[in-house]
């Protein structure tokens, strides 16, 4: 049971970590905050 958690984990944060850079580069302009005029 313990090494079954382990290996969510592990696949949880692996996923994670290639996933999050995936979408922001993806969505990256879309994310940025509007540049106020002046």
């Amino acid at each position: 049971m313990g090494l079954a958690a382990a290996a969510a984990v592990v696949v949880a944060v692996l996923v994670a970590v290639t996933l999050i850079p995936a979408v922001l580069g993806f969505a990256g302009e879309r994310l940025r905050p509007w540049a106020s005029p002046g």
